[in-house]
């Protein structure tokens, strides 16, 4: 009887330690999700409408690969050329420009790499 009740107290032990590790991995895996969530706010301006969107980027992401995530474009030598059918007019000298937190970018979307908390604001604009 008492090996009996020494057996079941051991099993029981176990059990609890099992589900105690379970649940300790469990909240680890949760909190390195949400390390790696990283979002950017993306707006994309033309004459008619403004759409705005927040969008999920894995690290290493660039402008590019964000507007792709959220809008049909077409690109020529890294430039974007259109975006959602709404095309450059290079007879108008308009282009797509974009600004990333308000100062227009230096470097080409398909070059520059997005940090969370970003907010990419896509526009036409004429070229002087």
């Amino acid at each position: 009887m008492k090996k009996l009740l020494t057996s079941l107290a051991l099993v029981l032990s176990l059990l609890l330690l099992v589900a105690c590790g379970h649940s300790q991995a469990s909240k680890t895996a949760d909190k390195k999700a949400d390390a790696g969530k990283q979002s950017v706010t993306l707006m994309i301006k033309t004459d008619n409408k403004t759409t705005k969107e927040t969008v999920s980027f894995k690290k290493g992401a660039t402008v590019t690969d964000v507007l792709k995530s959220k809008a049909k474009i077409e690109e020529k030598a890294g430039l974007i050329i259109s975006i959602n059918g709404v095309k450059q007019d290079e007879s108008a000298k308009k282009y797509w420009f974009f600004k990333i937190n308000g100062n227009l970018s230096n470097t080409g979307a398909d070059q520059t790499k997005v940090k969370n908390g970003d907010k990419i604001e896509f526009y036409m604009d004429v070229y002087q």
